[in-house]
């Protein structure tokens, strides 16, 4: 399977509640249906005075169900019928006022009674004014919700359209979109911690340039971020890539081989499991120039290296390592060779092949990966790299199951 989105062959029902960000739901609508879910849209009576519901009905070709005593098939009853084809139920803006309804069991309209007659996950995405936001009803209502199983994105922080600044606007989309597809998977890593590092390192030869490699840290993100989906809480230590990190993971940003070796080390005690996707350099200048290194009268230039501390034999080595560790090796040639001499040398428990350099996979969407354990046969993996780091987090929960 190389298409891993769990959003596609989906049926969600869109609440689109009376915020000034409902004209976003248009948006959300069209993102889901480009990810091949089947959109159903519900709005308030609030939200037809601020955006009209043919504009939903174009871009979803289906009715938009605003009154419950209004069935456009007689003889089937409106808000039961889209709570039972419902997977997933995205209420998105969602006011303080719908929010109060789910919270107290009100069943007053189209979207209360569908969500109340649905046994599909429900995600809320809030969007209101800061001190809206803040007022205590709204956060105890906010904490019961999320007590209740439902699935909160906070709010984001920023100017409002009613010219206030703080917490309270729309939350990004494609944070809206993940918290969706983390309700539709499978939970099988709920409980457990799970750090990963990825990207390059740079290593400073003076305050202008730096020795780094080509590492895009999309490998690593997407395990992260699988791995989240799982229901692992994690945290991604990255070097300096130019691609956004995934939604949900807490994101920790480094800079230096020593950089992201304190990071890792800090939490991997903490850690059930540790991806170690990162390309770390080998080697650093043992001496940074304080000014730029300049060209005049010089032919040539030699730097003297050291080498950066074994991130990944520290972790496997420590007296408090996490319970299953799993090594990458970037290889140019004899890739299982040298993966199995790294699975045995580092101690770690699975390592990952790919292969670097002309021809590689470095930088691309797509991927070939060779995964090893000690007692299995080498195994393949084709396609995507989402699909690939979907495949390894299988492997991370089989393994943490069996202890």
């Amino acid at each position: 399977m190389n298409n891993p989105d769990r959003l596609e062959g989906s049926t969600v029902i869109l609440g689109v509640c009376g915020s000034i960000a409902a004209y976003k739901a248009c948006e959300l609508a069209r993102r889901l249906l480009g990810r091949g879910a089947q959109v159903r849209v519900i709005m308030t009576k609030s939200a037809t005075q601020l955006i009209t519901s043919r504009a939903f009905s174009s871009l979803t070709s289906y009715h938009v169900a605003v009154d419950p005593f209004e069935d456009p098939v007689p003889e089937r009853i409106e808000h039961i019928s889209l709570a039972d084809m419902a997977d997933l139920i995205l209420i998105a803006p969602a006011t303080a006022n719908t929010m109060a309804k789910l919270a107290t069991g009100i069943c007053d309209d189209m979207l209360t009674t569908t969500v109340c007659a649905s046994d599909a996950p429900v995600v809320i995405a809030p969007a209101m004014n800061p001190r809206m936001w803040g007022h205590s009803p709204t956060q105890e209502n906010a904490q019961r919700l999320a007590a209740m199983g439902y699935h909160l994105v906070e709010p984001g922080e920023g100017e409002m359209a009613c010219g206030h600044t703080g917490r309270g606007r729309l939350a990004p989309l494609e944070e809206i979109l993940a918290y969706a597809e983390r309700a539709l998977a499978e939970k099988p890593l709920m409980g457990c911690r799970v750090l990963v590092s990825t990207g390059p390192t740079r290593e400073s030869i003076d305050p202008l340039r730096y020795l780094t490699n080509r590492s895009s840290g999309k490998m690593g993100f997407a395990i992260a971020y699988e791995a989240w989906l799982a229901g692992a809480e994690v945290t991604c230590v990255t070097g300096a890539v130019t691609v956004d990190p995934p939604a949900g993971p807490e994101i920790v940003r480094v800079e230096t081989a020593a950089e992201m070796a304190a990071a890792v080390l800090d939490r991997a005690p903490e850690s059930d499991a540790y991806i170690g996707a990162a390309a770390v350099a080998d080697f650093r200048a043992r001496n940074v120039a304080s000014g730029k290194l300049k060209k005049a009268g010089r032919e040539d230039l030699t730097l003297e290296l050291v080498r950066t501390d074994d991130i990944l034999a520290q972790v496997c080595r420590a007296p408090r390592r996490p319970r299953l560790v799993i090594g990458f090796a970037a290889e140019t040639e004899n890739i299982e060779t040298g993966a199995a001499e790294k699975l045995a040398s580092k101690g770690c428990d699975v390592v990952v092949a790919n292969r670097v350099g002309p021809g590689g996979v470095m930088g691309q969407d797509d991927t070939e990966i060779l995964v090893l354990q000690a007692g299995s046969a080498p195994e393949a993996v084709r396609g995507s790299k989402r699909h690939a780091a979907r495949h390894l987090v299988g492997l991370l929960a089989q393994r943490l199951r069996k202890g």
